[in-house]
């Protein structure tokens, strides 16, 4: 079956696509609690950059519609910095693509390429207690709820998939 999202690294041209999503107080109210400001966006995405540069299949992502090639958000397969097989799965969507099965496709595209990749083990995800429809994409592609806890200060659900 053909993805309708399309997944590509963020290069060096793409600070505004970023910065549209991490910038909208809608889309970050579940991930951070709050948008970030240009001075700490271009931060951030300097971050992502020197990432990206680790591997060449791995980071962090910009996503698009695959049929129209408009921008719908960004994705991350983050390597865990103490377990090396080991990857964070993410993904934010603009709030105009919120609903219409995007997160379901997107989570089913990053889960294809951390099964490509070939060194790793298995993936985990974090969302906000209150975000029921991210929770329900993740257990629909094979994730389990671990517990819930706290991250960064933020209440959040941790689950968990092995990829052998």
């Amino acid at each position: 079956m053909e993805s309708r999202v399309l997944i590509q690294q963020f290069g060096a041209d793409d600070f505004e696509l970023y910065y549209q999503l991490v910038s909208d107080e809608q889309v970050m109210a579940m991930i951070t609690g709050k948008a970030m400001s240009r001075n700490e966006a271009l931060e951030a995405f300097e971050a992502t950059l020197v990432m990206n540069k680790k591997d060449p299949i791995l980071g962090k992502y910009k996503v698009f519609d695959a049929l129209s090639r408009e921008y719908i958000g960004s994705a991350k397969l983050e390597l865990d910095v103490q377990q090396h097989e080991q990857a964070e799965l993410g993904y934010m969507l603009l709030p105009s693509c919120w609903g219409k099965g995007y997160g379901g496709a997107v989570a089913q595209a990053l889960v294809e390429i951390a099964r490509r990749h070939g060194g790793l083990k298995s993936l985990y995800a974090m969302t906000d207690p209150n975000n029921v429809a991210s929770g329900k994409i993740l257990t629909a592609r094979g994730f389990t709820l671990d517990r819930l806890g706290e991250y960064k200060g933020m209440p959040s659900k941790f689950f968990s998939m092995r990829l052998d």
